[in-house]
This record gives C-alpha cells, structure tokens and sequence, in this order.
C-alpha cells in the first residue's frame, strides 16, 4: 500500500525519474509513513535530496506528487514533516507545497553533539485542495 512505503527518484535529462527503493544508488528518496490508533488518520512525509540537487524544486515536486497521491488514494486528513530548525531549505520545500507550521519541539534532536528543535509543519486535506487550485 501507498502509505506504508516510499518512492525514489532520479534526476535525469528529461526530468524526475521515479524507482524502487530497493535500488542500489539514489539522488533522493520519500516516503509516507502512516500512524497508527487514535493518530491513523495522519501520515508522516519523510525526504531526502542529494546536495548536487538542491535549488532546482526536484523536492518540492515530490512533495507535491506524494500529496496527491496520499491525498487523493486515501481518507488521512493530515501529512505532516518534521525537519530541523536550521534546514531552511526544507522548511521553504513544505512552504512552497502548502504545508503551515504547527510548532517546534525544543531542543527534541542531538545532532553533532549539539540539540537543535525540531519543526513541525502540517498539510490538512482543505489546504490541500485550496492549494492545488
């Protein structure tokens, strides 16, 4: 299923080629992950683009393309991501695909012996929608 899986992708000449994770080598992978019991109606978006392809919204078309299909495949009510405070990039992928920030947990990761907070930022189905239009 969809929402307990990923998709990886390439960028190539005529543009963003998708492949299974199972795949060797990769420029990026995504994936949604949904949640469970009383949070089964939310699904968690997790990212990844190589450095080489930053600034060319390779991640913000994916993140669009798996809102859609999550969205549009499913009945969640909500995506959301978590991304560290200090990755503006990211940040400015999830703003540039509608997501809003809900919150930030403090001091929530230790990265590189240092703890940074952690964003939260959240896409319900209306936003969507209003988004895509």
């Amino acid at each position: 299923m969809l929402l307990n899986g990923s998709a990886t992708f390439e960028s190539t000449k005529s543009g963003p080629s998708w492949r299974s994770p199972a795949t060797k080598s990769s420029s990026a992978n995504i994936g949604l992950y949904q949640q469970e019991d009383v949070y089964r109606c939310s699904t968690e978006l997790g990212y990844w683009l190589a450095e080489d392809f930053w600034g060319q919204g390779i991640a913000t078309a994916a993140v669009n393309v798996m809102s859609e299909l999550a969205f549009s495949r499913s009945d969640l009510v909500r995506i959301f991501a978590c991304v560290f405070e200090n990755n503006i990039g990211s940040c400015r992928v999830l703003e540039k695909a509608g997501f809003v920030l809900e919150g930030v947990h403090r001091r929530a990761v230790l990265k590189d012996g240092r703890f940074l907070g952690e964003k939260v930022y959240g896409l319900l189905r209306e936003e969507w929608q209003e988004h895509r239009s």
